[in-house]
């Protein structure tokens, strides 16, 4: 139900906006509570097995000029790049243990530099134009 409606926000928005008027959008979210915590990491969890994700990274690419970087570092951490478009930068960097993020891209152009330092979980989503 969500993504129908995010998609549906995310199309009116850029065919508001002039070609020429190039620019991006970004929803992002941390949670805030303990119960928001667990769902959010049973969500990434939940996806990165449905994907057969054994390892701690994952990176999805589909299109040109796609720039993506993963750095980790301590334990327990999970990532996901997920890039459909031209030209979408992103780099996630861990540090500490038990960070969880996952960075969706669509359109063109977008870009992302996000930065966890231990127990820290977040989503983003962007469309670019």
């Amino acid at each position: 139900m969500i993504r129908p409606i995010l998609l549906a926000v995310l199309i009116a928005i850029a065919t508001a906006v002039p070609r020429a008027e190039a620019g991006s959008i970004s929803l992002g979210w941390t949670p805030h509570t303990a119960d928001q915590s667990a769902g959010v990491e049973a969500a990434l969890l939940a996806y990165s097995i449905a994907r057969t994700v054994k390892n701690r990274a994952e990176l999805r690419q589909n299109g040109t000029g796609l720039r993506a970087a993963i750095r980790q570092s301590g334990r327990g951490n999970r990532v996901l790049i997920d890039q459909r478009g031209t030209g979408h930068t992103g780099s996630i960097a861990q540090s500490g243990n038990g960070n969880y993020f996952a960075l969706f891209q669509r359109g063109d152009d977008a870009e992302a530099d996000i930065h966890q330092w231990g127990g820290q979980l977040g989503l983003m989503l962007q469309y670019g134009w």
